[in-house]
């Protein structure tokens, strides 16, 4: 939802695009980042079959035994043979976490990732890996290697007993690990989904760049009540998904609609799908153009002939676009889905200052250069472990961002408004969705029980994770119920053309 949606309690990772989507990691970072996180929970499963652990003075008890003979239940990473050596030492790396040797493997590390990730949490860290993933069960016997911002970059592809996993590590020019986490598999091409790109539904062009979506649509002739759906932060295409991370949100709740007799219009984001940014990237990139995009495709929806009155949904960071772009023009109807009740900058400070507690030298860097650009202030000279969260290029959009109070919007919104909010969501708390209630004192708030971030249930937190990577599993069950029952109400009757 945010730039930084979360930390794990013991390392951090922070997003390296514009946007900052959701990727599953659970590994320090610095250097070579990709995109915004999940918070990894406290397992409430122990793994399986835990590595065994060294006898470290600051580890915790080991929840289970390991097997009398390691070999026969997993396979070790292949031998070194043949390999390059970074290759080599990423597979070496692997063994000692996969032994349970984490002081060995925290002996290749900087002093920086030493600090944030220390021994004794780096073995904590595998054994939540696995409770979420499940066993560790063998690694690919090919590798992807890479340089990424000048270091040296290993891609290891690791099954896992319910998922699998990339282990990727990034050595420094003194073959130093400078960054170490794992994420999911990029996601497959098919000669199908390459012709979807081709042939998208909509399109709307606009000064800087030309956007493409689609309109999921009931059956029969209409017309039909519609919404805009719009996605939460990162590069997220009109399903919701991303270049490594697949959870088809927004594509299975634009059916669901559908199936209701409402329309949507869903679309890919600037820098997603076949929406590309245009040049300049993110350094020209403003929040205000993502409320420009919107009220484009809010346009484009109240001139078609099948499309009868208008509303909006936005989810996560897409609740305050969608509540800007009701300021701005007529809608019928108004849906926040995890939006935050306060500026970014605020969340932003509330997420570092919990989830980088004990790493206070960190958290007190990362506070300072927010300070900065809450004021408005550019800040040059970033640490390299929060460079993909803060990095220069990023700041102007992150400044733009920091202008809106979300509660103080919606206090001024007089359209009929619906916000929700799971209670299992780990990026988003209920008391956002009070705040905005209470910015709000006629909009509905509806609840929806252990539903997480990506708009599913779940019973435990050891789902939390994979379902952030699993397009199969169904949204929460009361999340369609709620929203057609608001959106039949206050769609229903004459058209707003």
């Amino acid at each position: 939802m945010s730039i930084l949606s979360t930390f794990t309690k013991r390392l951090q990772h922070f997003p390296s695009r514009q946007a900052h989507g959701l990727l599953i990691v659970v590994m320090c970072l610095a250097g070579c980042g990709d995109q915004d996180i999940p918070k990894s929970p406290q397992p409430a499963l122990k793994p399986a079959a835990a590595p065994k652990p060294e006898a470290e003075a600051s580890a915790k008890p080991a929840a289970a035994t390991v097997p009398s003979d390691p070999i026969e239940t997993v396979s070790p990473p292949v031998p070194p043979a043949q390999h390059s050596p970074a290759e080599t030492a990423a597979r070496e790396l692997l063994a000692h976490l996969i032994a349970g040797r984490s002081a060995e493997a925290a002996k290749t590390f900087s002093p920086e990732v030493l600090e944030a990730l220390p021994a004794d949490k780096l073995k904590a860290t595998w054994e939540a890996v696995q409770a979420q993933a499940g066993a560790y069960q063998s690694v690919a016997k090919t590798a992807k290697e890479m340089i990424i911002e000048a270091n040296q970059v290993v891609d290891l592809s690791c099954t896992f007993e319910k998922m699998p996993l990339v282990l990727r590590i990034s050595y420094n020019g003194k073959k130093q690990v400078v960054g170490i986490f794992f994420r999911p598999p990029p996601k497959p091409r098919s000669p199908e989904n390459d012709l979807a790109q081709q042939d998208p539904d909509v399109r709307l062009k606009t000064p800087r760049a030309t956007l493409f979506g689609t309109i999921d649509w009931p059956k029969g002739d209409g017309p039909f009540p519609a919404v805009l759906l719009i996605s939460g932060s990162g590069p997220n295409d009109r399903d919701g998904n991303q270049d490594r991370f697949s959870s088809d949100y927004l594509k299975k709740l634009g059916t669901a609609l559908a199936t209701h007799g409402i329309a949507v219009l869903r679309f890919d984001k600037r820098g997603s799908g076949r929406s590309r940014f245009t040049k300049g990237g993110e350094r020209q990139f403003r929040f205000h153009l993502m409320v420009n995009d919107a009220l484009g495709w809010l346009r484009l929806m109240r001139k078609h002939k099948k499309i009868s009155r208008v509303g909006i949904i936005g989810h996560s960071q897409g609740s305050l676009v969608a509540l800007m772009a009701a300021e701005q023009t007529r809608v019928d109807a108004v849906v926040s889905i995890a939006g935050a009740g306060q500026s970014i900058d605020k969340v932003l400070e509330r997420q570092l200052t919990r989830n980088l507690a004990t790493m206070p030298k960190l958290r007190d860097q990362a506070l300072a250069i927010l300070k900065q650009l809450a004021a408005e202030k550019m800040v040059e000279k970033v640490p390299p472990t929060l460079a993909s969260v803060f990095r220069p290029s990023v700041q102007p959009f992150l400044i733009s961002w920091m202008k809106y109070d979300p509660a103080a919007i919606i206090a001024k919104t007089s359209t009929p408004t619906l916000i929700i909010q799971g209670t299992r969501d780990i990026q988003v708390a209920v008391s956002d969705a009070e705040a905005l209630k209470a910015a709000q004192k006629s909009a509905a708030l509806a609840l929806i029980e252990d539903m997480n971030h990506v708009l599913r249930h779940i019973a435990t937190d050891a789902e939390q994770l994979p379902s952030y990577s699993n397009p199969q599993l169904p949204l929460a069950p009361a999340l369609v119920p709620a929203l057609v029952a608001f959106l039949e109400h206050e769609l229903a009757d004459s058209p707003s053309k």
